[in-house]
């Protein structure tokens, strides 16, 4: 059959220069459309290579309990997630992390505070308990209120700390049968303008529970709190120490809880449960 009845879209020569017709391939355009997204991913990795990926210092090979857990990665025009940190963040980052250096090693004042001054938003670290001079007391018990009431009215850090604080406070010590404390004890201070009023110990709970603050948690968790084992705002605030009343108040006169807490470890204790 000559090729001379072939019309032009349908002559395709071959090797040999024969016309044959020509055949569409159901798979054609799927192939070309492979070919060119081929084209497209080797022209993007090629783009890659020539431009270096640029990582900032990863500053946890330091040791450094400041930095956070994950380090910041740097990339430009980097799509490979959404933590892409930039590099105004990054220095950021840089500049909280030397403040808190800074802060550690100056014991939490600023550089242009006098070194015997406090800052108001931190708490300090308590002091350790008093040696001698003082009875030693059981906790709990009424003896040992009645000391650390005397050691308030004698303070003249905690005076200063809570000059504007009004409001009376109960403590209520859980039971802890298997620990000595077999009911529930309340002492309860009446704090006023830097200075304790008056006390009372063991009262009943429809009375102490009309208090302004009350604070309360198990036998076990006040005997942390006396031997300076855990911090009273951070338990608080992790609920192992449970408050009925107005906490940015307690916040605010955070100088004022933590001398609190300092005279308490000034007190000459003994333990119920540490008894020979």
């Amino acid at each position: 059959m000559g090729a001379g009845f072939l019309r032009g879209r349908d002559r395709r020569p071959d090797r040999r220069r024969a016309v044959l017709p020509w055949l569409p391939l159901s798979s054609a355009p799927a192939l070309a459309r492979r070919h060119a997204r081929d084209i497209a991913v080797g022209s993007g990795l090629r783009a890659r290579a020539r431009q270096p990926d640029h990582h900032p210092v990863d500053l946890r090979a330091r040791g450094d309990p400041c930095l956070p857990v994950r380090a910041p990665r740097l990339a430009r025009g980097d799509d490979r997630g959404s933590h892409v940190v930039q590099p105004d963040r990054l220095h950021r980052d840089h500049r909280q992390l030397a403040a808190l250096r800074a802060c550690s090693v100056a014991g939490c004042f600023p550089p242009n505070r006098p070194s015997g001054a406090s800052h108001p938003a931190v708490l300090e670290s308590p002091r350790g308990p008093a040696t001698g001079g003082g009875t030693v007391a059981l906790f709990p018990s009424e003896a040992w209120l009645k000391e650390y009431v005397d050691k308030i009215n004698s303070s003249k850090e905690y005076e200063e700390a809570a000059a504007t604080w009004e409001g009376d406070l109960c403590y209520v010590f859980e039971a802890e049968p298997d620990k000595g404390v077999p009911a529930d004890v309340r002492a309860w201070v009446d704090l006023w303008h830097g200075k304790c009023r008056g006390y009372k110990y063991d009262l009943p709970a429809e009375e102490g529970d009309a208090s302004k603050f009350i604070i309360r948690a198990p036998y076990s968790r006040w005997k942390q709190v006396i031997n300076k084992e855990l911090d009273p705002i951070k338990g608080m605030m992790q609920g192992k120490l449970k408050l009925k009343g107005d906490l940015p108040t307690i916040v605010r006169y955070v100088k004022a809880a933590n001398e609190l807490v300092n005279i308490a470890g000034q007190v000459e204790t003994e333990f119920v449960d540490e008894q020979s």
